[in-house]
């Protein structure tokens, strides 16, 4: 994506009288264009790669004295070899085929040196051909050409390419080419549950290995049932020479939102020290430019207090963005609620699924306590609530998924509502996708909580899940113990997917060691 900028001859001045740059941005390829072409016919464009700067001849006509490029990748580009080919009809000239090789490939597209004949391969051009890829393999592909660059007249040009259709195998490739280190949904079942015991994973909250046997099956079953899915379930692994040296996962919960979990680190000593934790680096890697292949645009994660490396990679990095509305933390306490009991027939409070009225009724409440990221990060948006899009796109593709609302009445007036959600059993290991959120019209009181959790506790068990996950955000813990099991505080961050470039800097930085020198 690119984004040209202007700086004119004669700068304007501001309300104080100081003189102020005049800037035209230009980002519509019709603009850039014609700009473009004027510049041409009055001066010299030399581009530096980061920049096109603007050489004037004598002339008449007053043009702006520098303009500048600034390029945005969508995506991340990785060398190939110049092996590869892409061969087509030459666009201009019948009877010839344009065979050039590749400069570098991305998930959303491709470059080359094209000729220096510019017009023949201006932007908006589209090219039906093959790229000859290694072993011999001929992939059809469409391309369209998005940009044009030349270092100097006469020079070839770099032609910048958008893949509109992504074939599967091409994805692949490039999959392998962008991670080298690591895989997407190709780690075997029983090494990822060998890498939860053998890191640590299972020893959260207060739990050990024991605690997991009777999700072990589910576990299998939830992996298979879900690995031909990319575009709601991937599983990131890094291999090692004795097993897995990390994983994590990444499911989408909501319509626009990604879920990671299940991160794990395997503690075996690591030939180079420095080296420790480039296995997580190249997960995280992979799987958030992964989500933003399938339209992410909000990143959610439950971080445990207790759990250090998850607080300064996805708490810390919230803080700075909190004011920007592009990230959120929200306090909780997690409960493990046993839905094997509750019935709240007798109760004063009388609850029943939401009504589609009452839905717009819900999220003006919401917008009044949570964050517009919050809402909208996990699925608590009218629209979403009403037509249930997360579980239509988990249905369609034969995999459960289900959501519910109920509300709390008294007296003909909404006390309380509940948020229910619910994956196949297994999927997450701490049920972490089998959850209640309760939030009050009117402040909580124990006896209208308990209702709604035994409400809950109805709905799960209808499922065929014995224990789901009340989120406590309000300060008020399930009354009793008998049902109930502390797993600690904790936080929700959301951060939206704009950041990610952010986020893996981040991650790079906390995980890159100091040199001895400098510390």
């Amino acid at each position: 994506m690119n984004h040209w900028w202007a700086v004119e001859r004669e700068p304007a001045t501001d309300r104080s009288g100081g003189p102020v740059p005049l800037v035209r941005v230009f980002t519509e390829p019709s603009e850039i264009a014609t700009v473009l072409s004027k510049l041409e016919r009055l001066g010299r464009l030399v581009d530096a790669g980061h920049a096109a700067y603007w050489v004037p001849y004598q002339s008449g006509e007053a043009m702006p004295s520098v303009i500048q490029r600034v390029r945005q990748r969508v995506h991340r580009r990785v060398p190939v070899s110049r092996r590869v080919l892409f061969v087509c009809a030459h666009p201009t000239r019948t009877g010839e085929e344009l065979a050039v090789p590749l400069r570098d490939v991305s998930m959303g597209g491709l470059s080359f040196w094209g000729p220096s004949d510019r017009a023949a391969l201006r932007p908006g051009v589209r090219l039906h051909g093959v790229l000859r890829w290694k072993a011999g393999i001929d992939l059809p592909v469409e391309l369209v050409v998005r940009h044009a660059t030349s270092i100097e007249r006469g020079t070839p040009i770099a032609i910048g390419c958008e893949l509109p259709k992504r074939p599967k195998v091409f994805r692949d490739a490039v999959d392998r080419l962008l991670h080298p280190r690591s895989q997407c949904c190709r780690a075997d079942p029983h090494g990822l549950w060998n890498l939860f015991e053998e890191s640590g994973y299972l020893s959260l909250s207060g739990k050990n290995a024991a605690d997991f046997d009777d999700l072990r099956r589910h576990f299998f079953e939830a992996e298979r049932t879900l690995r031909p899915y990319p575009e709601l379930c991937g599983v990131f692994s890094a291999e090692g020479q004795a097993g897995l040296d990390a994983a994590m996962a990444q499911v989408r919960m909501w319509q626009d939102s990604w879920l990671i979990y299940h991160v794990a680190r395997s503690r075996r000593p690591r030939l180079f020290s420095d080296g420790r934790h480039q296995p997580l680096v190249d997960v995280y890697t992979h799987a958030y430019e992964h989500v933003l292949e399938h339209s992410a645009k909000w990143l959610v994660t439950y971080v445990q207090r207790a759990a250090e490396w998850s607080k300064f990679i996805h708490r810390d990095i919230c803080e700075p963005w909190l004011n920007s509305g592009l990230a959120s933390i929200t306090g909780f306490s997690a409960w493990e609620v046993s839905s094997l009991g509750g019935c709240c027939a007798q109760s004063e409070f009388d609850v029943r699924p939401a009504l589609p009225s009452e839905f717009d009724l819900i999220e003006q409440h919401l917008r009044q306590v949570r964050p517009a990221s919050y809402i909208e990060g996990t699925g608590l948006t009218a629209r979403e609530l009403a037509n249930r899009l997360a579980c239509k796109l988990w249905e369609e593709r034969g995999v459960p998924r289900k959501q519910e609302v109920l509300v709390a009445w008294r007296g003909g007036r909404p006390l309380a509502f509940a948020v229910l959600d619910a994956t196949p059993v297994g999927l997450h290991l701490y049920r972490l996708t089998q959850t209640c959120r309760v939030f009050g019209f009117v402040p909580l009181e124990r006896p209208l909580l308990a209702c709604l959790l035994d409400a809950a506790a109805v709905w799960f068990r209808c499922r065929d899940i014995t224990r789901f996950i009340y989120f406590d955000e309000e300060g008020q813990p399930p009354e009793g113990t008998s049902r109930a099991r502390d797993l600690g505080p904790g936080w929700t961050t959301i951060v939206s997917a704009q950041l990610v470039h952010e986020y893996i800097e981040h991650i790079i930085d906390f995980t890159t060691p100091v040199h001895p020198l400098l510390e």
